[in-house]
């Protein structure tokens, strides 16, 4: 809902975009504040529906989105945050040892992100954060034991802040953008320290 367009630019553009930008680049245009005038929310959620005991908290996605946009004149605010949580499946995942165990519960992916743009006259400022999430605990379990699934935690953070200036120097014939970029990502793979094997083995342990 808030996004407007997606353009996928082809081939490297790491002078523009950062060094990631190797084979591809795709940008996401979210709505201006104009196209937004007001306030928008929204709201989605879906259950998994491959269990004859299907139950309506047995969800597989669910997300939340608000959007809120104002222009007066040649000043403009526009704002978007959305909040998304996910099950991985609801599947029964059984080990090497022959243990199982429920996915329903045991598996997830979560998302939170914001994204402010602020324009005046020929001066545009942007600040993005995006947050990801995600637990499994069917990949370390196994070979720890046979009755545990320790999760395996991933945490991926990702904030920029973008602004640029429109500068005509010669009307409808000369103009030069100056723009500055800050942009910072994190990724944080956590995993189960010696310690909390011997807890999870023994949980009277001190």
């Amino acid at each position: 809902e808030t996004i407007k367009k997606i353009e996928i630019i082809r081939g490297p553009g790491s002078t523009i975009y950062g060094g990631n930008a190797e084979l591809l680049v795709v940008s996401i245009i979210t709505k201006k504040a104009e196209e937004v005038n007001g306030a928008e929310v929204t709201g989605k959620y879906s259950v998994f529906a491959n269990k004859s005991d299907l139950r309506v908290d047995e969800y597989g996605h669910r997300s939340t989105s608000a959007s809120a946009g104002i222009k007066k004149e040649d000043m403009s605010l526009v704002g978007h945050i959305g909040l998304s949580d996910a099950r991985l499946s609801n599947q029964t995942y059984t080990s090497a040892f022959g243990e199982s165990l429920d996915l329903t519960d045991n598996s997830k992916v979560q998302n939170f992100n914001v994204n402010v743009a602020a324009e005046v006259s020929d001066l545009t400022i942007r600040f993005i954060s995006d947050i990801h999430d995600t637990e499994d605990r069917t990949r370390l379990g196994y070979t720890i034991h046979p009755d545990i699934f320790l999760p395996l935690k991933s945490e991926s953070s990702v904030m920029a802040v973008d602004s640029k200036y429109k500068w005509e120097l010669i009307k409808d014939r000369l103009t030069i953008i100056p723009k500055f970029t800050y942009y910072k990502e994190v990724e944080d793979g956590k995993r189960p320290g010696e310690l909390d094997y011997i807890l999870a083995m023994d949980p009277s342990s001190d």
